[in-house]
């Protein structure tokens, strides 16, 4: 069972989670549900109220990096598209970027660096200091 279904918060609190986890402000969740801003802020300190707000963020970004990781393909083909002189006029610029954010993202989710035995990075450091042929001979190439 997740900590949504877990606990229990009245129904204008579970609004309030709902309106956080979207990026409203206290204000604005003031506003629209009828409460003052400080009763807002007491509900928000409640460590039930943030779990809940924390677990639809995070629900929230996985769906948002799914989509973008999905529009991969696209964005490239747009950019290509942009370079080609395809671009609709006026927007070209907007285009560019909206692409060129979502390709951005991907690069950065790289893999952790492959794990390097020791005794490898040693003998590629004493072939280093060989000449050449022995450096090969050394390798086993």
């Amino acid at each position: 069972m997740s900590i949504q279904n877990k606990i229990k918060l009245p129904p204008l609190q579970e609004k309030a989670v709902k309106m956080f986890s979207e990026g409203f402000t206290q204000s604005e969740i003031g506003v629209k549900l009828g409460k003052n801003r400080v009763t807002i802020n007491k509900w928000a300190q409640n460590p039930d109220f943030q779990k809940k707000v924390d677990f639809l963020r995070t629900d929230l970004l996985k769906k948002v990096d799914d989509i973008l990781t999905q529009g991969v393909e696209e964005a490239a083909e747009a950019i290509i598209a942009i370079a080609k002189g395809e671009g609709a006029p006026g927007v070209v610029a907007s285009q560019l970027k909206a692409a060129l954010y979502i390709v951005d993202k991907i690069k950065k989710e790289k893999l952790p660096p492959p794990k390097v035995d020791k005794r490898d990075l040693e003998a590629q450091t004493e072939a280093e200091l060989l000449e050449d042929e022995e450096a090969l001979e050394y390798l086993g190439r």
